[in-house]
Parts: C-alpha cells; sequence; structure tokens
C-alpha cells in the first residue's frame, strides 16, 4: 500500500494551472479514494478561480457534479490499478541484463513487484517531503536504471515522464518517454495509453507543437469506450489556441464547449478559471451568452408559473398591469441575478420558485391596493351623488304628506259639514289629480332614492372581482 498524506496538496500547478489530466494520475499515484479525489479537485478548481480572480463560493454549487467526476475519475484509478496488480504479479521473464540487474540489487534478489513497488514508494516519498535537487536526481537515476533492465515497464516509464513533466519541467525528455509508454501500452490495450497520449498532448502544447498535441488527443479520444465528454474540453484547449488565420479550428473548440457546458455547470467554472481560455474574446462571449440565456430562462419560467398561479386564474380589472407588475419585479431581481455564478442561475426552479414567492406577494399587494382605491372611488362617487338621494327623500316625504292631507281633508269636510251643495268638494275631479300627484311624487322620490351612477356600479363590479381574486 502507498503512503498517503493525510492532506492531498496540489502539488502540480506550474503547467497551465489545475487540470483534471494531473489529479488523475495524482489519484492513482497516492490510491486515493472519491472522497480524497474530491477535496484535491476542489483544492485545484479552487486555485484556478482565485489566480484569475474569481470568488471561491461558486464551488458550493457545483459540489455534486464534483462529486460525480471524483467517482469516475475512482473507476479509472481502480481499473489502473487492476492492471497493475496483474502487471506485477506476472511471472517475470528474465533476460540476462534483468538477472544481472538482480545479483547487483541492495538485497540480491528483488522481483518485479519489489523493484516497480519500490519506485512507486521513492516518487511519493519525494512528493511528501520538502523537494530537494539532489533528491530528486537520485529519483531519476533509481528509474533510469531500473529501466535499463525492465525496457518494458510502462508504468516505471510513465513515473519517469511525469517526474520529468512535472517535477523537471523538462517536455522534451517526458515526450521521449511518454512515446515509448504509448508504443508499449498499444500493444496490450492498457488504460495507461489514453493518460500518456494526454500528457503527450501537453507536453506538445508546451513545446509549441499544438497540431502534434491536437492529434494526440485526438487519439486519445479514439480509444475512448466511456463516451468521457473531457476529451472535447481538452481538444477544445488546444483547438482555442489556434492562431487568426485557423477560424475553423476555434469556431469547433467554441462548439465543443458549448455542447460541455450545456452537458454540466462545471464546465462553465472550468472555462472561465482556465488559463488556457484566459483573456480570450471569442470565449468570454460564449460564457456571457450563456450567463444572460440562463437569465432569460429564469424569467420566461418564473413568468409562466405566474401566469398558472390562482391568483392569476381569476378576472381581473383592466387597472391591474401584470405585465407592467412583473417587468418591474424582475428588473428589481435581475440587478442581484447579474452578479450570481451561472452554476447558481442553473437551478432555475429553485429561483424562480423563490422569485415567485415574491412576485405572488407583489400581486396581492397591488390587489389589495386596487381594492382600497376602488373603495375611495365608490364613496366619492357616493358623496357626489347624495344630493339625488336626498331628493328623493324629500319626494317620498312630500308624497306621504299629501296623501295624509288628502285623508284629512276628506274626514274634516264632512266633520265640520260641509256637505251644502253650493259648498261641497268636488271630490270626483278632487281625487284623481290627488292621486296623481301622490303617486308622481312618490315614485319620483323613490327612483331618486335607489338612483345608482353607471360609474359606481361598474366600480362595485371591479371591487366584487378583486375580493373574489384577494380572498
Amino acid at each position: 500500500m502507498l503512503p498517503t498524506p493525510e492532506n492531498h496538496p496540489v502539488h502540480f500547478l506550474n503547467q497551465c494551472g489545475f487540470q483534471r489530466l494531473y489529479l488523475e494520475y495524482y489519484a492513482f499515484l497516492y490510491d486515493l479514494d472519491a472522497t480524497a479525489i474530491t477535496k484535491v479537485y476542489q483544492q485545484g478548481l479552487g486555485y484556478n478561480l482565485k489566480t484569475a480572480h474569481f470568488n471561491l463560493d461558486v464551488l458550493r454549487y457545483v459540489k455534486n457534479e464534483i462529486v460525480q467526476v471524483s467517482q469516475s475519475i475512482e473507476k479509472q484509478k481502480d481499473n489502473c490499478k487492476s492492471r497493475l496488480q496483474a502487471y506485477l504479479y506476472e511471472p517475470p521473464l528474465l533476460t540476462a541484463p534483468e538477472s544481472a540487474h538482480q545479483q547487483h540489487s541492495v538485497k540480491g534478489k528483488i522481483t518485479r513487484n519489489q523493484h516497480l513497488s519500490h519506485m512507486q514508494e521513492c516518487l511519493v516519498t519525494y512528493l511528501d517531503t520538502t523537494p530537494h535537487a539532489a533528491a530528486l536526481a537520485e529519483l531519476i537515476k533509481d528509474h533510469d536504471t531500473y529501466l535499463e533492465s525492465h525496457d518494458s515497464d510502462i508504468f516505471a516509464r510513465f513515473n519517469l515522464a511525469w517526474i520529468y513533466f512535472h517535477l523537471e519541467e523538462n517536455y522534451t525528455r517526458a515526450k521521449e518517454h511518454l512515446t515509448q509508454v504509448i508504443d508499449k501500452s498499444l500493444l496490450n490495450d492498457n488504460p495507461l495509453t489514453q493518460m500518456a497520449l494526454r500528457y503527450l498532448a501537453m507536453s506538445d502544447y508546451l513545446l509549441d507543437d499544438r497540431t502534434a498535441a491536437i492529434t494526440s488527443l485526438q487519439r486519445a479520444a479514439s480509444l475512448d469506450q466511456t463516451n468521457n465528454l473531457h476529451f472535447l474540453y481538452e481538444i477544445a484547449q488546444q483547438l482555442v489556441q489556434q492562431e487568426n488565420g485557423e477560424n475553423s479550428k476555434k469556431e469547433a473548440a467554441i462548439s465543443h464547449l458549448k455542447a460541455l457546458i450545456k452537458h454540466s455547470p462545471l464546465y462553465f467554472v472550468h472555462i472561465q478559471s482556465d488559463p488556457f481560455f484566459a483573456n480570450n474574446p471569442e470565449v468570454d462571449a460564449l460564457l456571457s451568452r450563456f450567463h444572460t440565456a440562463k437569465l432569460e430562462e429564469i424569467k420566461e419560467t418564473t413568468y409562466r408559473k405566474w401566469l398558472a398561479s390562482d391568483i392569476m386564474q381569476q378576472v381581473l380589472p383592466q387597472e391591474f398591469n401584470q405585465q407592467s407588475l412583473f417587468n418591474t419585479s424582475y428588473e428589481e431581481h435581475l440587478t442581484l441575478l447579474t452578479y450570481q455564478p451561472y452554476p447558481l442561475l442553473c437551478k432555475t426552479d429553485k429561483i424562480s420558485d423563490k422569485f415567485l414567492r415574491n412576485l405572488q406577494i407583489k400581486t396581492r399587494n397591488k390587489l389589495t391596493a386596487l381594492n382600497q382605491q376602488l373603495t375611495q372611488s365608490m364613496h366619492a362617487e357616493q358623496t357626489r351623488w347624495k344630493v339625488i338621494n336626498l331628493i328623493g327623500v324629500g319626494l317620498i316625504y312630500i308624497a306621504v304628506l299629501l296623501t295624509l292631507a288628502s285623508i284629512f281633508l276628506f274626514i274634516g269636510g264632512d266633520l265640520i259639514g260641509l256637505t251644502s251643495a253650493e259648498e261641497s268638494i268636488d271630490w270626483g275631479s278632487l281625487v284623481p289629480k290627488l292621486f296623481a300627484s301622490v303617486l308622481g311624487t312618490g315614485i319620483t322620490g323613490i327612483l331618486l332614492l335607489q338612483f345608482d351612477p353607471p360609474r359606481l356600479k361598474q366600480l362595485a363590479k371591479k371591487k366584487n372581482m378583486l375580493n373574489r381574486a384577494i380572498d
């Protein structure tokens, strides 16, 4: 078992910052589980974000995606480990040089298993201690000595290429050993082949041979059987570096990045903090478009949910301008949303639900305010037409008085003896007149008393509509 440190810092950031490729072999070297891989992943990506002057808080919103990638890396690591174990315990076919090497070893009888395990342990020990030039030189010498008699050991040779790449930063020597690893591992379908091709591509890039880097990555992708989309990311890293005359390659890079961001917001974080894409107008424009599109998606989702809510299903008066209310509310939220990281904006449903709750409160408050305004308008309208109602009351009183006066006159005339022919009242002609006066005055009074102006009826109708919506 290789020694595993309590904390797993990211040692290798000089070559274009943190790259997932570096973590994959680091996990293999230290035999990290998914939890430890997740921790290192967050440290490495955090380094890129900090270097690019982005807030590390964005890592909270891609935690689940990082865990999924870490689990995938763990499976890949386990696959490499199983192939390594199978290789270590194969009965070695000793050649003359191998026998001679074993005779001059420290113990005299060191097997291939012990040799390679010792090389791995020496590398891990060096990484866990303070870097020292002499110790590094000794580490390289030990690998060279071992490979003289174990030329076909692709694991040891990859270790040496890895040392040259990360620790010596000698990309030419790293490329030489990686090429040998690829040639030998292709013969037995070793999972180390893809990783070696990807390291070779990075070496070519650092040696300013971008065409060779793209070719190596395409070879690695052609060997993949797991539909690993990260190959697209690494190919895009190289394509986007092409000169101005290679517009078709840049367009292909943007197309790859677009597909990756749609697949997972984690790639958005990688792209915005990756040194490969720094200060690239096309990439910056792509990220800006995705951010703007996500804001529009939140707006459309919230508006659709709002229109489908119970309160918006009611018949509302024309004074309630729903589009104006929504736009005003959205503009208030937009100020905050604009500065939120893309992975957070990807939680569209949660954000829209929160926005919707706030919008529903504003809707209810707006309807309540309208209801109060209608109440005030109805009161003003009633006050304006109150004189008409009072005239109606007066006319009713007059009709009553006329009726009473007629009755008293009829009774009084009989009592005082006004029954002579020359002094008698012509009730036959008087009664119809009195009846018409009383009836006309009474009916007019009742109509005026019950009179409701047309506008007041409209206001009452709107108020009933608002009451139903609010309730």
